[in-house]
């Protein structure tokens, strides 16, 4: 649903604003379109006056409250609400000597003089009857309104650009009637950013409909706000939280319960490489991200692990945050706990295995620009979805992958997270922006001192005490 709210606009604003477009077609540009044809030189002021106004045409997404709600009195409003069912609606108006689209005849006679197309698909639409004139201030006499409504079987995404073409038509007589028919594209940029920025000023906080859902959810919120506010206290003050290592193990324990628990299973905050390639796909099409903003858990995830990439680097999404990964770790314990040790590959063989996951990576933000079909089918690479998202309750393939990353951990530490992941070679690529170093060194680290290398189960550390976060 769309909130009804909206700020009253002139026309004059609609059109600075570009909610609502504005196209205008000279004689002789209407001339040239029909060159070479059998309706050539049709106009005889064309020669005259070439550079005279012949149409003027506007365009707007009506169905956006911003925009209807100023357009349409409450009568116009409820009759275009009752019409579109959910659907998109443009309006269209035209204007100047050489306006005769006749919508009304037309509908029944001939097809609709207009095209609409997104992401090449063709969408069907059909005329709404409005006989009242637009009641926004400033409308000018002698535009006239059409409305539009897009059919639900093809619907039009109203945060993507999409194309309108006014198809021009002009009857010549030979065996039988036949007609000559010209597309003059019609410009709407008022999509993606722009009406979103629009959208935020214009709804008042109470009316979004992200925030309803924040507030819905403001008890979770909180939880997760209290347990990053911990996890922070613990990352600044880490030499006295490290001081005892019985301590620090326990904490840590509670901590991953915490994150598969709550994070994962109750709040649903798997961040997951979907997250990056639904961004993406949408930034490829002209959209925003404002469709995160319904997510409260991913909106705040992705804002503490962006500022903490900065001063710890990946490890603190990777290590402390991913349900995923603080399952395997978990699982882990118990593992260790009853005999079973992990096994330590030799760091040539390490360092191979970690480039698959890179590999992974690019083959799936590949898939994003080439082959959005295969990069849909890639992502299931994460068993996230079928873990933590749907409770392992899913077709047995994806449960098995699942139980096999999940198994691999039990005889190589987290080994789905150093080997495969793509989302963790995402987040590693972003090393280069760390600011500090805040792993303190010792001037024996590397030389002669090995402790550090032998004890990380990640065999992040090389022989000489440098960490790689790959």
């Amino acid at each position: 649903p769309v909130s009804e709210s909206y700020s009253p606009l002139s026309w004059d604003t609609l059109l600075s604003r570009g909610m609502v477009s504005t196209q205008s077609f000279t004689r002789a540009q209407i001339e040239a379109a029909f060159a070479n044809t059998k309706v050539a030189a049709r106009d005889p002021l064309a020669a005259e006056r070439p550079n005279e106004m012949a149409l003027q045409v506007h365009v707007a997404l009506v169905s956006l409250p911003a925009i209807g709600r100023n357009l349409l009195d409450n009568d116009g409003w409820r009759l275009l609400a009752t019409n579109r069912r959910q659907a998109q609606a443009l309006l269209v108006t035209e204007s100047g000597p050489m306006s005769s689209m006749r919508y009304e005849s037309q509908r029944i006679l001939d097809e609709l003089p207009f095209e609409l197309r997104q992401n090449g698909q063709a969408l069907k639409m059909r005329v709404m009857s409005y006989d009242k004139r637009l009641q926004v201030p400033g409308y000018p006499e002698s535009v006239k309104a059409h409305f539009l409504i897009v059919d639900n079987a093809t619907p039009l995404d109203p945060t993507l650009p999409f194309e309108l073409d006014l198809k021009w038509g002009r009857r010549f007589f030979g065996i039988a009637n036949q007609v000559v028919y010209q597309s003059f594209p019609l410009q709407y940029n008022f999509h993606g950013w722009r009406s979103a920025w629009y959208g935020f000023w214009d709804t008042p906080w109470s009316e979004r409909e992200w925030f309803k859902t924040w507030r819905y959810r403001d008890l979770e919120i909180l939880m997760l706000l209290s347990g990053l506010t911990v996890l922070t206290a613990v990352l600044v003050l880490q030499k006295r939280f490290s001081a005892v290592v019985s301590r620090l193990r326990r904490w840590r324990a509670i901590y991953l319960m915490f994150t598969v628990g709550f994070i994962g299973w109750i709040a649903q905050g798997q961040l997951s490489i979907v997250n990056i390639t639904a961004a993406l796909d949408e930034l490829r099409h002209g959209g925003d991200l404002s469709f995160f903003m319904n997510d409260p858990m991913t909106v705040i995830l992705w804002v503490f692990v962006a500022f903490t990439l900065l001063v710890w680097g990946r490890g603190t999404f990777c290590g402390w945050l991913c349900p995923f990964g603080a399952l395997q770790e978990l699982i882990s314990m118990v593992t260790q706990a009853v005999g079973l040790r992990h096994r330590r590959l030799k760091s040539a063989l390490d360092q191979k295995l970690k480039l698959i996951k890179y590999v992974v990576l690019a083959a799936i933000l590949g898939g994003v620009w080439f082959s959005p079909s295969f990069a849909e089918v890639a992502v299931e690479v994460e068993p996230f979805k079928t873990a933590i998202s749907l409770y392992f309750v899913r077709d047995w393939p994806y449960i098995a992958w699942a139980v096999f990353c999940l198994g691999l951990s039990v005889f190589v530490y987290r080994g789905y997270c150093r080997y495969i992941c793509p989302l963790g070679a995402a987040l590693a690529a972003t090393n280069v922006l760390q600011r500090w170093s805040w792993i303190p060194r010792r001037e024996a680290c590397g030389t002669p001192c090995q402790t550090c290398r032998h004890r990380c189960e990640y065999q992040a550390i090389d022989r000489q005490g440098e960490v790689n976060y790959s």
